[in-house]
């Protein structure tokens, strides 16, 4: 039976590190990136083995474009790039193919982890982004519906080749100038306010799973919401919102301390799926596209 990747779980540390990467020649490199997402469920679990109790966890996802060419054409059900319906200069595609997420009690095994896929990725990829900061409270979070977890945010039995795979919609909001004018106090004001707003409206779509991450980097701070869903309608529906939030007193409020909002969506594979990526998608069996050759 498939499992799915350790990161898409309620249960994920606190310490994150996340990194988005643009592929410049995606169909030269899709199979390399494959293998190299295919090493990382081995590496973490030598981390782990090595350091016992660090909770080490991972999300290793695919753009539409990406995956495409990865796994031969296929795609999950519904999967593809999004886009506002609403015309919003702040809204954004971050333009990234891949994402790499990775959690743990202490900083260190996700830069010992990120450390080991770097040197086989630097010569193929681009960094966008590198978010780095700790979750949320999971009060903030929005709740799974229900106490299955498989059913909500997972792919289900029905479409096997991609069972226990999920989605996941990556959003960062990077603060304007006039966020330094706020103090301390009402600034962590201000993320609450917001956090909770967006968990309340998302907790009405059943299984959905949130995360908001407060970072800072060398010129910019902001929050980064990621989520992960078994369908891509939510999506696209938090995305409208944020590209028309005037009908929103509690977005409205929000963006005006927002300067910029990129967004991109992820297909996060199974480990199974993600493993067979080693062979270059062949290790799948009968549901392969070049199971008639085997």
């Amino acid at each position: 039976m498939s499992r799915a990747q350790t990161g898409v779980s309620p249960g994920v540390n606190k310490n994150v590190l996340i990194h988005l990467y643009r592929v410049p020649d995606i169909s030269m490199c899709s199979m390399s990136i494959g293998k190299v997402a295919a090493m990382i469920p081995g590496l973490a679990n030598d981390i782990r083995k090595a350091a016992p109790g660090c909770n080490l966890t991972y999300a290793v996802g695919f753009g539409p474009q990406l995956w495409s060419f990865t796994w031969q054409g296929n795609h999950p059900p519904g999967f593809r790039a999004l886009q506002a319906s609403a015309h919003d200069r702040k809204v954004k595609s971050a333009g990234s193919d891949f994402i790499f997420f990775v959690s743990a009690n202490l900083s260190g095994h996700n830069e010992n982890l990120a450390g080991q896929c770097q040197p086989h990725l630097k010569k193929i990829v681009k960094i966008r982004a590198r978010i780095e900061g700790e979750i949320l409270p999971h009060a903030f979070n929005c709740a799974t519906a229900g106490d299955d977890f498989s059913k909500t945010i997972l792919i289900s039995n029905r479409h096997p080749e991609f069972a226990q795979g999920s989605f996941l919609l990556n959003l960062s909001f990077f603060y304007n100038d006039d966020w330094k004018s706020l103090s301390k106090e009402d600034q962590a004001t201000q993320i609450e306010n917001f956090s909770r707003e967006v968990a309340g409206k998302l907790a009405k779509e059943p299984g959905f799973l949130s995360h908001f991450i407060p970072f800072m980097t060398a010129k910019k701070t902001g929050l980064n919401f990621l989520a992960f869903c078994n369908r891509m309608e939510p999506f696209q529906h938090l995305l409208d919102l944020v590209a028309a939030p005037a009908a929103n007193p509690f977005l409205n409020d929000w963006m005006q301390w927002v300067g910029e909002v990129r967004h991109s969506q992820f297909f996060v594979p199974s480990i199974d799926l993600l493993t067979g990526l080693r062979m270059g998608g062949l290790r799948i069996g009968s549901l392969s596209p070049t199971a008639p050759w085997k």
